[in-house]
């Protein structure tokens, strides 16, 4: 198994999206959004935190910032922890803007994650 994520923009909002690859027949077996789907003037922010299971469940961190300011920096408005299970169903499993987008971690069956300074969990089949 092989997951991508992989990002598009256009002039408005770019998008990012997460690709779980078999990579014995190289087909996709699941699909997703990185984040929920932004309004324009959002950018969705590449994903730092992404792991895979042998199984093919896979789990990353979303952000979504905002760019209509004028300033030219991003500003996070929306973090998601997301996962895709082998019942090929995307869930959002948290939010929030505490949510430490590079601390997703994979540990047997259950992902963990910094929400503040309490570490979160749920499983991933």
């Amino acid at each position: 198994m092989v997951a991508v994520a992989t990002q598009n923009c256009n002039i408005d909002n770019c998008g990012t999206r997460i690709t779980v690859y078999d990579s014995r027949s190289r087909r996709a077996i699941h699909t997703g959004l990185a984040m929920s789907p932004p309004a324009i003037d959002f950018f969705v922010m590449p994903v730092d935190s992404l792991v895979l299971r042998r199984s093919g469940g896979v789990a990353w961190i979303g952000a979504v910032a905002e760019t209509g300011d004028g300033s030219g920096q991003l500003r996070p408005v929306q973090v998601e922890v997301r996962k895709i299970g082998r019942e090929d169903t995307l869930t959002t499993v948290d939010s929030g803007l505490t949510i430490a987008t590079d601390s997703l971690a994979l540990g047997g069956t259950r992902i963990y994650w910094l929400k503040g300074t309490a570490a979160q969990a749920a499983g991933l089949r």
